[in-house]
């Protein structure tokens, strides 16, 4: 697939399959005018295919080519490639447009999972991405489109989708899954959820209260209130106290690997009589903590 041939226009033909289905008007009517004074200087990817010729890559200049009256166009062209292949190697090419959003990445992860029947993490193995992320991009494909339009066009990363996605999802919730996901939305946009983990607390608010009635004027707090935040859906909730537990916690399993790890790397040697203490001060701080629960640490047999 080095050598650029010259393809005519009526072999060519664009992917159904291709997850770029919409492209911004504006960036076409430039790109047009740049075809007409410059010509298509970055030729297109095509797969020979029983005499015609599948867009993997370019369909943007082949609209504008068309546009434009032109009867050929530059391009590299590769024999037929399998179903995974062909795949594979668009999402990696669209990888290096700037016009790729987040929108139009999740969707082509989403295709290639269900497409190829694959998991998570066999599809993030595949496209060299880490699990989480791959998992992110699935989550956010869960949504309504309505609310993946709205997200891209206020550019919400992806990270607050995540969590849109994992709230929405509560089964009990789906005949008000879009009326949800508005609100979630509204309050990301007004900055009332300066973080995407925040929002979690919304979905632990509503998992977590057993009392149906106390669940219910959460519920719609959540929809129907502009400034009900994420912290006050865990006060409503009577959660507070826990989630500082959980940060706490999670907090100390943070601190103690990095001690483990400089314990294995000897970096003990380094520590001044200040460091020491400050460690011991936060050693008895701990045990008066743990103390106040109540915990007996189990003997060891």
């Amino acid at each position: 697939m080095n050598k650029i041939e010259k393809i005519s226009i009526k072999l060519i033909k664009p992917d159904p399959k291709q997850p770029r289905q919409e492209f911004d008007i504006p960036a076409m009517k430039r790109l047009i005018q740049s075809v007409k004074e410059l010509g298509i200087l970055n030729p297109l990817s095509l797969e020979k295919v029983n005499g015609t010729y599948l867009i993997v890559d370019g369909e943007r200049r082949f609209r504008a080519a068309k546009k434009l009256g032109l009867t050929a166009v530059p391009a590299f062209v590769s024999d037929k490639m399998s179903e995974q292949e062909r795949l594979i190697r668009r999402f990696h090419l669209q990888e290096q447009h700037a016009g790729w959003s987040a929108l139009d990445k999740a969707t082509a992860i989403y295709n290639i999972q269900q497409m190829l029947g694959i998991s998570a993490q066999e599809t993030a193995k595949m496209l060299g991405l880490s699990v989480t992320t791959v998992f992110g991009y699935i989550a956010a494909m869960t949504l309504s489109k309505r609310t993946l339009t709205i997200a891209e066009n206020k550019k919400i990363p992806l990270d607050y989708l995540r969590e849109v996605a994992w709230i929405s999802k509560l089964s009990d919730l789906r005949k008000i899954k879009s009326e949800l996901e508005d609100s979630l939305i509204k309050k990301i946009e007004s900055g009332l959820v300066e973080r995407a983990r925040e929002l979690r607390f919304y979905g632990q608010a509503l998992r977590q209260t057993e009392n149906k009635k106390l669940r219910n004027k959460i519920l719609d707090n959540i929809l129907k209130n502009p400034k009900f935040s994420p912290k006050d859906a865990l006060d409503m909730a009577h959660l507070s106290s826990v989630q500082q537990i959980k940060s706490i916690t999670g907090g100390a399993r943070w601190l103690s690997s990095r001690i483990k790890r400089a314990t294995e790397d000897n970096y003990g040697k380094y520590l001044s009589p200040s460091d020491c203490h400050d460690l011991e001060k936060l050693l008895a701080r701990v045990r008066k903590f743990i103390d106040s629960a109540g915990y007996v640490l189990p003997k060891e047999k």
